[in-house]
């Protein structure tokens, strides 16, 4: 039997330009849903999803380019946003202002990701390098090299056998390009994905483990 779907809601106008990333938290202290949104219009639009209605809550200016990635913490009132002006920065949900900004280089944080903890923020570059930045420093920690290509998106999962059934997994891993690390704390294993041809630009994936799909 076929599932049956339909729009609940629709925000109109939401940004001047393609909404090229967007997150989807929740709001312990509002019992609340919190949706981040960013643009081409260089902006990232933080909403509130209550009583099935978008009520705009902050529009953060500062990229000077547009957004491309976004995410928000799993643990902290904190999202992140990535632009093609090189800039990461983070922003505190509950004043709507900027906590940091981090230089991550050109086309180096095409994509982002939150580590469960927060600690972290990985992110996916043009020549198929993860680099993770911490929180707290905004300084890059580590960079794990997958050899692969342009990575379009990056997620954690808690196992990555929770993605396939046994045979699917090491078919996929057959079939494709994959990298897999040991690097505690920070990721309990990175899974990379590539070389079927296709150019996903979303994926997402539960926490403890990070996956990027080039």
């Amino acid at each position: 039997m076929t599932n049956q779907y339909s729009i609940l809601f629709k925000q109109e106008q939401a940004h001047d330009d393609a909404i090229w990333s967007v997150a989807w938290g929740t709001n312990k202290k509002e019992n609340s849903e919190t949706v981040v949104t960013g643009s081409l219009d260089d902006l990232v639009k933080v909403w509130k999803w209550c009583d099935e209605r978008l009520d705009l809550q902050w529009s953060l200016e500062g990229h000077q380019l547009g957004v491309v990635s976004v995410d928000i913490s799993h643990t902290l009132p904190i999202a992140a946003s990535s632009s093609l002006d090189a800039h990461i920065r983070l922003w505190d949900l509950d004043n709507g202002k900027q906590i940091k900004s981090i230089d991550a280089g050109p086309v180096d944080a095409w994509t982002l990701a939150f580590s469960p903890d927060s600690q972290y923020l990985a992110t996916g570059t043009h020549v198929g390098k993860v680099n993770i930045f911490g929180v707290e420093s905004g300084k890059k920690e580590y960079s794990l090299d997958t050899r692969g290509k342009f990575i379009l998106s990056i997620a954690y999962v808690r196992n990555p056998c929770s993605l396939f059934s046994p045979q699917l997994y090491f078919m996929r891993l057959q079939l494709v390009t994959a990298a897999v690390w040991l690097a505690q704390p920070v990721v309990a294993a990175l899974l990379v994905f590539g070389g079927d041809g296709l150019a996903p630009q979303s994926l997402r994936c539960p926490p403890n483990v990070l996956c990027t799909e080039p």
